[in-house]
């Protein structure tokens, strides 16, 4: 986690014990990275705030945030803190752009839309559009331990070999410093499988279909245990999940098998497609879980929002 040198904050609460501020001053004191605690406003269609019937409101939230930073500055951290104006999601893109945050940590506000949904529009705008890394943090951890690493080594992409190792990296870094338990996934799976298998038009032995198939599963797990054992001397007791299925299916499972706190994770998408911005999978995922995740852009990822 010594990557994360300038980080931004965005609390639920201004207030001391608010999830992500939490979590970034213990991030901030191990990385001895600078802190800034923004509230972004939200502005009306007609480019008000309602601020102006209640001119006391704006000194009042910058009051509450600079009292909720004042143990962290005690500590001896650098955290600054800002009020902007505006959509949330783009003035928080805003600031990123215009200070080079490397992280953006949230405080999950979601409207548990389904049973297991934390996030709400703002946080799923950056995680498709923010520059940096995104993680959202679960406002109730306490019914969490662990960390899941979701990987998919096997991609041709030299963004995705890139980000899987940096969602190695970060995982292994994160178990350490909150001395839990690291768990690395990978599902895999073959397109058409109930095709080749099954239909009566390719007509495709059992034996070749099969040898296909396990040819497929060769490939996934070479490619997976390649990465993983790059790490095992970090952490010689991560928990290894090699598994059948759609990521979108598996993901969440493991998650709640072993009680997962935080899931880190790409966001790869396809490139070239207007909007696309995250992967389908990835957002497969984010749907389905109920804990923090931290999301990773792949390398050279551009915000589609103008600085």
């Amino acid at each position: 986690m010594k990557r994360f040198k300038n980080i931004l904050v965005i609390p639920s609460e201004p207030a001391a014990d608010d999830p992500a501020l939490v979590r970034a001053v213990k991030l901030a004191e191990n990385n001895a990275a600078r802190m800034t605690v923004l509230w972004p406003l939200e502005e009306a269609n007609d480019g008000g705030t309602g601020l102006e019937y209640f001119p006391d409101v704006a000194p009042a939230i910058e009051d509450a945030l600079e009292k909720a930073v004042a143990p962290a500055r005690e500590q001896g951290l650098i955290v600054n803190t800002m009020v902007r104006t505006g959509r949330p999601f783009i003035e928080i893109i805003h600031q990123v752009q215009e200070a080079g945050h490397d992280l953006v940590m949230k405080t999950a506000r979601g409207k548990k839309l389904h049973k297991s949904m934390i996030f709400g529009t703002t946080a799923l705008h950056l995680l498709r559009k923010c520059p940096c890394q995104v993680w959202i943090v679960d406002p109730h951890p306490e019914r969490h331990s662990g960390v899941l690493a979701a990987i998919d080594p096997d991609t041709n992409r030299a963004q995705g070999h890139t980000m899987h190792q940096t969602i190695m990296e970060l995982a292994t870094s994160l178990s350490i410093l909150e001395n839990v338990e690291l768990h690395v996934v990978h599902a895999w799976s073959v397109a058409h499988e109930d095709m080749i298998k099954h239909s009566p038009f390719l007509r495709i032995s059992k034996t070749k279909a099969d040898d296909y198939i396990k040819d497929i599963e060769a490939r996934h797990r070479e490619s997976f245990d390649a990465v993983v054992d790059q790490f095992r001397v970090r952490a010689p007791n991560m928990k290894v999940h090699f598994l059948k299925g759609l990521p979108e299916i598996v993901v969440p499972e493991v998650v709640k098998e072993y009680n997962i706190e935080v899931v880190v994770m790409g966001t790869l998408a396809r490139t070239g497609i207007p909007g696309m911005f995250i992967g389908n999978t990835a957002e497969g995922v984010l749907n389905q879980v109920d804990c923090s995740v931290l999301a990773v852009k792949p390398e050279g990822f551009v915000s589609p929002v103008p600085a």
